[in-house]
């Protein structure tokens, strides 16, 4: 019927390498159907959690996303690679053509939190405006042209990436005003460090290349590759 028209497909983080030598295995799914899966190696980026997908999807290649997803989620999977291809033409200026094309992998629970590994994307559907879609996919598109080991580098620049993109939809105030969402508590962090002698460790721990801070991976980084396109220009930059 046509709730179970998708085929069963295995989806991971890394490019998948079918194992030569390994025997098939065959089971039954929970809906009874005969299914056949084979050894599969895949090469995942050193800087990514290795993950993997299998279930049944329908695939919808964009421009600059695919879209796997359920039968009934059509409308929203091609909005959403609508978006993903005009947010792509804004951000391929900056960081060039997508390396590592994303596979978005449409949750059916809308109250789900997003998951990324490498160039795999575990995400529901949300309802949203054009604009609200190529904001939040930025971040994942940057992550298809820049790969770094250096978190600083490649959260700084993935938000960074979205403050473009708000700036081209509605403005440089808008984009600073993205961008000083996470204002207060980096103003926080800085205000609470503590006598000399601990905010000299402090500093050191939370240094862009040594902390673990989320936050500081991503708003503060961010905030250097701005302040670096206002010093050197966006050519240069």
């Amino acid at each position: 019927d046509a709730a179970h028209a998708a085929p069963l497909s295995l989806v991971t983080s890394g490019r998948t390498q079918p194992g030569a030598s390994a025997q098939p295995e065959a089971f039954s799914s929970s809906k009874g159907k005969r299914v056949t899966v084979g050894a599969v190696g895949a090469d995942f980026q050193a800087a990514s959690t290795p993950a993997f997908v299998y279930g049944e999807f329908l695939k919808l290649e964009g421009l600059a996303i695919t879209v796997l997803h359920a039968p009934e989620q059509g409308d929203e999977a091609r909005a959403y690679a609508d978006s993903a291809e005009q947010a792509e033409r804004v951000l391929a200026d900056w960081f060039g053509p997508l390396k590592n094309k994303p596979q978005l992998v449409a949750l059916r629970d809308l109250n789900a939190a997003a998951f990324e590994s490498g160039n795999l994307v575990l995400a529901p559907l949300r309802p949203m405006s054009s604009q609200g879609r190529q904001l939040l996919l930025a971040r994942t598109l940057v992550h298809g042209s820049v790969v770094s080991p250096r978190k600083w580098v490649s959260e700084g620049l993935a938000r960074f990436g979205q403050a473009l993109v708000r700036e081209r939809l509605a403005g440089r105030a808008s984009a600073s005003e993205f961008l000083g969402q996470v204002l207060p508590a980096l103003i926080e962090i800085e205000r609470t460090a503590g006598s000399a002698p601990e905010a000299a460790n402090r500093a050191e721990r939370d240094s862009l290349i040594n902390t673990n801070d989320e936050l500081l991976h991503t708003g503060k980084s961010a905030y250097v590759w701005w302040m670096l396109r206002d010093i050197v220009g966006d050519a240069a930059l």
